[in-house]
């Protein structure tokens, strides 16, 4: 065999079997990169879930929470105090006596 021909063999061979080890070497990162995305996806799905678990537990809470002021704020109303019919209505007696009273008089 030639010289010139062995060195262009051995060349190519020493060319093509760097290319395949830098072939696997990629293909090797690559699935490592592949499952570690893999894993934070499902950890991110596992954090939405709880994410949304808290915020229904919340809103439940507040929906309670709510009901009740609503019960409290009946309740206070019922217990205000309200000033009796006669002193409500004194304007209308003052009325009745200094205006329509003397008229029926008359």
């Amino acid at each position: 065999m030639p010289l010139q021909t062995y060195r262009y063999i051995r060349t190519k061979t020493i060319n093509c079997d760097t290319l395949i080890k830098i072939n696997e070497q990629i293909l090797n990162s690559k699935d490592s990169i592949l499952s570690k995305m893999e894993k934070t996806l499902v950890n991110e799905r596992n954090n939405r879930k709880s994410y949304e678990i808290e915020l229904k537990q919340k809103n439940n809470t507040i929906t309670k929470l709510d009901s009740i002021s609503n019960n409290m704020n009946k309740e206070m109303l019922k217990m205000e105090y309200k000033m009796p019919f006669f002193k409500r209505k004194t304007t209308y007696y003052a009325f009745l006596v200094g205006f329509i009273i003397p008229l029926l008089l008359k």
